[in-house]
Parts: C-alpha cells; sequence; structure tokens
C-alpha cells in the first residue's frame, strides 16, 4: 500500500484526500492519502520519515520553507521558489511543483487566449506567483495586486510584470479581461470592486468562491478552482504511482464527493494535558460538547473476555446521543483498550477520526495502527497556544 498525504495550514478541507480516493478507486491502486496539520516543515520531514511516506503534496505556509530540508528540487520548482510535491526515494527528498501544470492545463482545457490580453493576479503568494510565471510567455499583459502593496511590487520585481495599488485597482478593474484571484472569499477588496460580463474570472480558492457566488449578478465567465486542483492532483497522483488517469473520468464523479459533511470527531493518541487543554479550548471556541468514552467505559459491567460486545454497547449508547441531540461533539478515545482495528471502524460511524500525534511521544505502539484509521492527523507543536490557534482555524474550515 502507498502512504501518501498532503501537509500545511489550513489543510482539513483539501479536496485531495478525496481525489485521491476517486481516482485510486479507479486505477485498483491501494493507497492511504492523510492530511496532517502543520506549520513546521522539519516536523513534516521528520513525520514523513517515521511512518515512511512515499510522497506527500505540500501547501501553504511550506512551500517555501521546505525547500531547504529537501536532497533535490525540479526545475520548474527552483524556477518558482516552491515545492508541493515530495517524493520519497530511499533516502532522497525531491521537490515538484505541479501547480504550473494546473493553471497551464485549465488554460488549455478552457481554450483560453492571454495574446495582448490584460491581466490581474489577486494576491501575491505561491499561487500568484505560479500564475503569473505561467501565463507571462502568453503575451499578457500582467498585473499583481496584493493588500501589502510591497509584497505585490516585490513579486512584480521578480516575475519582471507590472503591479497595481488599491486605488488602480477598484477605478480600473474593468479594463481587465482576465481576473486570477488567489485570494480569501472574505477578502475587503472583493467587496469593493465591479465586475463586466466580457470577463473570464478564474478562482484558485474551491471552497466557497467569492466568485460563484456573484456569477449570476456579474453574468462573467468564471472558471473554478476545482479545475486548477483536479489538474495538480493528477500530475501528482502519476508522479506517485506512474499512471496516468484522464481528467475526463474523474471530473464527472467529483461531485459526489463533495457534500460529505460530519458534525462529530473521534480523536485517538497520547492523551495528555496538553491535549486535554487543545480539546477544551477548540470545544469552547466552536461550540462542541465533549464525550469522554473512558468514563462511559467505567460505567459499565464489562463481561470477561466480550471486549468487543462492551465497546459496542459504548458505541451505540453515543450514537443514541448524538442522534437525539442538535449538538456537535467531540469524542475522546483515551483508553488504550480501544486501539483495535475492528473499534476503529465501528467508531467511523459516529464520526470522522483525528490522529492527534505528538513528536514528543512518537514511540507510540498504536501510531501505525492511528495513521492506517485516521481520517485527518494533527501534529502537535512545542507551543500549545500556536496548536490552538491552529487547530481551531482547521475545524473552522470543516464544520
Amino acid at each position: 500500500m502507498l502512504k501518501l498525504g498532503i501537509a500545511g495550514n489550513p489543510v482539513f478541507h483539501s479536496k485531495s484526500k478525496e481525489l485521491f480516493k476517486l481516482i485510486s478507486k479507479k486505477n485498483n491502486i491501494e493507497l492511504k492519502y492523510l492530511p496532517i496539520s502543520t506549520f513546521n516543515s522539519k516536523s513534516i520531514i521528520d513525520f514523513s520519515k517515521n511512518f515512511n511516506l512515499n510522497g506527500i503534496n505540500i501547501t501553504n505556509p511550506l512551500k517555501q520553507s521546505i525547500m531547504e530540508l529537501l536532497s533535490k528540487i525540479d526545475y520548474q520548482a527552483s524556477n518558482l521558489n516552491s515545492v508541493n510535491t515530495i517524493l520519497f526515494n530511499n533516502e532522497s527528498m525531491i521537490g515538484y511543483n505541479t501547480d504550473y501544470f494546473g493553471i497551464l492545463q485549465t488554460i488549455w482545457d478552457n481554450n483560453l487566449i492571454f495574446n495582448k490580453k490584460k491581466v490581474v493576479i489577486l494576491g501575491s503568494g505561491s499561487a500568484a506567483r505560479t500564475a503569473a510565471f505561467a501565463i507571462r510567455n502568453l503575451n499578457a499583459n500582467i498585473f499583481i495586486w496584493d493588500r501589502i502593496e510591497e509584497k505585490a511590487k516585490k513579486v512584480a520585481e521578480d516575475l519582471v510584470v507590472s503591479y497595481i495599488n488599491d486605488k488602480n485597482l477598484i477605478q480600473k478593474i474593468n479594463e481587465f479581461d482576465y481576473i486570477i484571484s488567489t485570494i480569501p472569499p472574505n477578502s475587503k477588496i472583493l467587496r469593493e470592486l465591479k465586475f463586466e460580463p466580457h470577463q473570464i474570472i478564474i478562482d484558485t480558492i474551491y471552497n466557497n468562491s467569492y466568485f460563484y457566488d456573484k456569477q449570476k449578478l456579474y453574468n462573467y465567465h468564471f472558471i473554478s478552482g476545482y479545475n486548477w486542483l483536479i489538474n495538480q492532483v493528477l500530475l501528482s497522483f502519476e508522479m506517485f504511482t506512474g499512471i496516468h488517469s484522464k481528467k475526463e473520468e474523474v471530473i464527472n464523479e467529483f461531485d459526489n464527493y463533495l457534500n460529505t459533511k460530519n458534525d462529530n470527531f473521534i480523536f485517538v493518541g497520547s492523551f495528555t494535558d496538553k491535549i486535554n487543554e487543545l480539546l477544551n479550548h477548540l470545544a469552547s471556541e466552536l461550540n462542541f460538547k465533549i464525550i469522554d468514552t473512558s468514563e462511559k467505559f467505567n460505567d459499565l459491567i464489562i463481561p470477561q473476555g466480550n471486549l468487543i460486545h462492551t465497546f459496542t454497547n459504548i458505541l451505540d449508547r453515543i450514537l443514541n446521543e448524538i442522534h437525539t441531540s442538535n449538538d456537535k461533539y467531540l469524542i475522546k478515545f483515551n483508553n488504550p483498550l480501544f486501539y483495535e482495528p475492528d473499534i476503529l471502524e465501528m467508531a467511523k460511524k459516529i464520526g470522522e477520526i483525528i490522529w492527534l500525534y505528538d513528536p514528543l511521544l512518537d514511540n507510540n505502539s498504536n501510531n501505525e495502527l492511528f495513521f492506517n484509521n485516521s481520517d485527518y492527523s494533527f501534529i502537535l507543536s512545542e507551543d500549545i497556544e500556536e496548536s490552538k490557534e491552529r487547530i481551531v482555524s482547521e475545524f473552522e474550515r470543516i464544520i
């Protein structure tokens, strides 16, 4: 079985997991693809080595910082100063960038012509740089905007394109033929822009896109970020497996994978005071209720030699409690006796499994089991306040 993942923050909302699941099913490839939340590049390299990952996708904020830890960097990734795909081969770690292919393939798929067209790119991060790099040779007139003007100037200077400030963007937005947005849907500048029917807008944000909601109002041509995502995932899959998949075989079924949501989450790991503090903070911030399965376990009389029956009883009680309530739940699986494959499989009927991984306690004998059965992993940092902020940002996107 191939062991893969995607790392960054926020990352739990990423649809890469669903895409890899769909593509691997169509190609009869057995793989595990795990979203892993971390702010720290070294932590994900150590994690990958500890669990013998074959490859991993990288998202913000790690695309630049991780480069210095790699054995080799592909030419395209080096030019973009950004890595989003890593292949592990024996002791070597090779970094690539498939985002570049993602935007180019989106252009080709939609028969877009950039020759002598005026283009504004909103944002100056790695996705914006990639988009500018990909289309600058198509003879387009490119402008970079960012809420921090100095960042826009720096990227524009690096890529030998132009930049535009807030005032000129608002006044002249109607002059642009293409708008490529890499900024969040709640960005203030978006509410100050008025668009035109002749414009083509490509959004890299594929969840809750601002432009999707406004399409009927302005009647522009909108290209969803799902196009970019699917294109770059297909290339990553080919790099990881050696198998080429056709986009048409994926895109028609992908919608079925987008609307699955869960309000209940099961936590596994080595429960410490730090983890309990983290979960209490998450529950308080996002209005979850906490169920401690150890307490329910202690309340039961355990028939000798019938542990599975006991856990089935516990899980049935939890399911009944959840189904008769409108609340959202965090469920702590904090008894080592719970960590059996059959029990974890039953637990998935209740909610998605979050593996809280503490690098300081990585000798947990159940870690391999957690990797194989979890829906997400959260790497704790030494700074509890950083972990608190990060876990809230992850759950805000998936509930």
